[in-house]
Formats: C-alpha cells, sequence, structure tokens
C-alpha cells in the first residue's frame, strides 16, 4: 500500500492510498478527505467543543474504518508513506496506530 498526500489549502489534505500486488498491479485505492485525525484547536469562548469538532472527529472516525477495512480486506502487509511534505510525517504516524489496532 501507498500513500500520498495532497494539499487542499494550509490546513486541509487529500491522502489518496492504493494497494498494488506483488506484480505491481492496481488492485484497489481510495482517496480520504479526513484520514488524519483532526488538529487541536482553541475551544470557543463559551467553552467546550468549537463548532464542527464532533463533525470532524465523526469523519475521522469514519474514514479510519474504511482504511481498516482495506487493511483487512487486502491483507496488506507493507504501508510506505510518501514524504513529500512535513503533513507526511503525522499521516505515518496514523496509519501506523490506525494498523496496530488492526493487529490486535
Amino acid at each position: 500500500m501507498g500513500a500520498v498526500l495532497h494539499p487542499i489549502d494550509n490546513r486541509n489534505f487529500l491522502a489518496t492510498v492504493a494497494v498494488v500486488n506483488k506484480y505491481g498491479e492496481l488492485v484497489a485505492h481510495k482517496d480520504f478527505l479526513n484520514l488524519l485525525p483532526p488538529r487541536r484547536r482553541p475551544a470557543s469562548m463559551q467553552g467546550g467543543m468549537r463548532p464542527g469538532e464532533q463533525d470532524e472527529i465523526k469523519k475521522h472516525e469514519q474514514d479510519k474504518k474504511q482504511f481498516q477495512a482495506i487493511l483487512i480486506e487486502q491483507k496488506v502487509d507493507l504501508i510506505v508513506v510518501s514524504a513529500d511534505c512535513l503533513e507526511a510525517k503525522r499521516l505515518r504516524k496514523a496509519l501506523m496506530e490506525f494498523a496496530q489496532i488492526n493487529n490486535q
């Protein structure tokens, strides 16, 4: 599996994952808008979560489950993350956590 981040703007990234077989043929791919965990931002003046934060968390959890389903379905044993931006480090960390949850 390979993962690449495409910047949408300075805060948002599209993550594309692609699964290839041992012959290099593409067997699955998917684009994720919320694969990276939401960044922590200051809460609103009234306290609690800022507007839209709960929705971001929900979308992230959905993408996380879809990613884990691909890992199981395709029996992925190697994940390569392109290191073309600083956010790739965050993606690598997140994917490692997702894969570990999958192996338990």
